[in-house]
């Protein structure tokens, strides 16, 4: 049951399409979508790793307990992009690069930018390490 379950959450993600690449938009609706749809992507990829989490602990508890971990280093980087997110939505001119622009507004799109790499690569060490647990226990 649990396979089924993870390959159903699996096609969901797909289907959202969505990608960290960071755009460089003013637009404040733009930006409201953007975390909308990132809170919704985190939500489905949360309940993706939990149900990964449930798979591992049936065959290899210390494999799991290190993986629940990775999961939740998920969750506290996907938090703070989506707290960043909430800022630029407040003032999307943040994501101006002009030569006037403050230190504030550089600091909140580097930190954009840093969150959103470092949310992309905690997924594929995530999926790396599910993959590689499948490959072993499997």
């Amino acid at each position: 049951m649990s396979a089924e379950r993870l390959a159903g959450i699996a096609a969901e993600i797909q289907d959202m399409k969505f990608s960290y690449k960071v755009k460089k938009s003013k637009s404040p609706d733009y930006w409201k979508h953007r975390a909308d749809e990132f809170a919704r992507y985190v939500s489905k990829a949360t309940e993706y790793y939990t149900q990964a989490y449930h798979i591992m602990k049936q065959k290899d508890g210390h494999e799991a307990g290190m993986f629940l971990l990775y999961t939740g280093k998920f969750g506290q980087i996907t938090s703070e992009l989506l707290d960043t997110m909430k800022k630029i939505v407040e003032n999307p001119s943040v994501m101006n690069q002009g030569r006037q622009q403050s230190r504030w507004s550089r600091e909140i799109r580097d930190h954009l930018i840093r969150y959103s790499n470092l949310c992309l690569n905690q997924e594929k060490d995530m999926n790396a390490k599910f993959r590689k647990f499948c490959q072993k226990h499997l």
